[in-house]
């Protein structure tokens, strides 16, 4: 027996001692116990589950875009190096998916030229020299602040596109969130070892031509967050079973 039958029955053992006389008494003793009824179904309701339960039926996806990162720049010997990837090494943020082609710069904070993180407005070009004039990509480094943060400050100096590469060793690379998606800028995330690649050439003097171009694209859905929200459900039904 359930925990709300074991209740019903409790106040019918509490009320069997009353005597009903009238037909008044016994249609108010009904109506009474319909309303307890009706408050113990609100009281033993899981509401959570019910939300929960839509929830799983729900399919959570994910859109996905990656890119293929190039670069091209000369040696010290003055050869032209040229470096691409079989595959895609970057994925696309929240906002602008295009195509993207111009002279990486790796930014700098005004008097600390080895803060990388764009995390302040007051930023400046490779080893703290001026932003080019002509069009140019922004490498900057994760950690501190927001993605959103660091794409609003390269943006607001002229930068096309920002490249942001993980301060740590990853396996995945993940969607980037960024509030303001209108920003004529494209943004996407790589890896830590290809920035700290293309960060240590550019830092040497030599200038560097990087392209992002855009790769497989798709959706799909994202099992393991559907597989968190089926054990909740469950978890629920045994509890209020």
């Amino acid at each position: 027996m359930c925990s709300k039958e074991l209740l019903l029955l409790a106040c019918l053992l509490l009320l069997g001692g009353l005597r009903l006389t009238s037909t008044t008494t016994t249609t108010t003793f009904v109506a009474a116990m319909s309303i307890a009824n009706q408050d113990l179904d609100r009281y033993f309701r899981n509401t959570n589950a019910t939300q929960i339960l839509a929830t799983e039926d729900r399919i959570l996806i994910d859109f996905y875009n990656y890119a293929f990162l190039n670069y091209t720049y000369r040696n010290e010997y003055g050869m032209e190096e040229r470096v691409s990837f079989p595959e895609e090494k970057a994925r696309y943020g929240e906002g602008l998916v295009a195509n993207r082609q111009g002279i990486l710069v790796h930014v700098s904070a005004v008097g600390n030229v080895t803060d990388d993180t764009a995390c302040s407005p007051h930023i400046l070009g490779t080893n703290g020299t001026a932003f080019p004039h002509r069009q140019w990509i922004a490498l900057v480094r994760r950690g501190r602040c927001t993605f959103e943060e660091k794409v609003k400050h390269v943006c607001d100096h002229g930068a096309v596109a920002v490249i942001i590469y993980n301060d740590k060793q990853v396996n995945t690379l993940e969607k980037m969130q960024i509030k303001d998606q209108k920003r004529d800028i494209t943004a996407v995330i790589t890896y830590l070892d290809i920035g700290l690649q293309m960060a240590r050439i550019v830092d040497l003097g030599m200038e560097m031509e990087a392209a992002i171009t855009l790769g497989r694209s798709g959706s799909r859905p994202l099992n393991s967050l559907n597989k968190y929200y089926k054990k909740i459900v469950q978890g629920s039904r045994l509890h209020f079973g």
